[in-house]
């Protein structure tokens, strides 16, 4: 089971760590497969060629993913923000085209974390 945890430091700062435990396979493959992972840097203003949607992304994100894909399962972004994949089984899908309808843009769980860190910053806006 993958789980993740942060520490705020006295002064202010945040740790982030997380484990990648889970002993099956996390998209369909044997245990103990290759996924062929790297570090890698995703630049801000490059088309990232996604499987359902392509987006263009806004900020530059250094994370760990396999080779060749967008599947991103930890990264932090220019502005700090950080996040990584969590593997829950019991997770639901939805038909690409309802989303369509739906006035949103599909997305795989498996590029969740690379969208979010190449659109996002670390603003939060509160409404009262």
């Amino acid at each position: 089971m993958c789980t993740n945890i942060t520490l705020t430091a006295k002064n202010g700062d945040i740790f982030f760590g997380r484990t990648m435990d889970l002993d099956i396979s996390m998209f369909g493959e044997d245990p103990g497969l290759d996924l062929d992972i790297t570090l890698a840097t995703v630049p801000k203003h490059i088309n990232i060629a996604s499987q359902v949607s392509p987006w263009t992304s806004k900020y530059t994100v250094l994370g760990v993913m396999t080779k060749y894909t967008t599947v991103m399962y930890d990264g932090m972004n220019e502005h700090g923000l950080v996040g990584d994949m969590q593997v829950l089984v019991e997770a639901t899908t939805k038909n690409t085209q309802d989303i369509i309808d739906d006035g949103k843009q599909p997305l795989l769980t498996e590029e969740f974390v690379l969208y979010i860190l190449s659109n996002a910053d670390c603003k939060i806006k509160l409404d009262n």
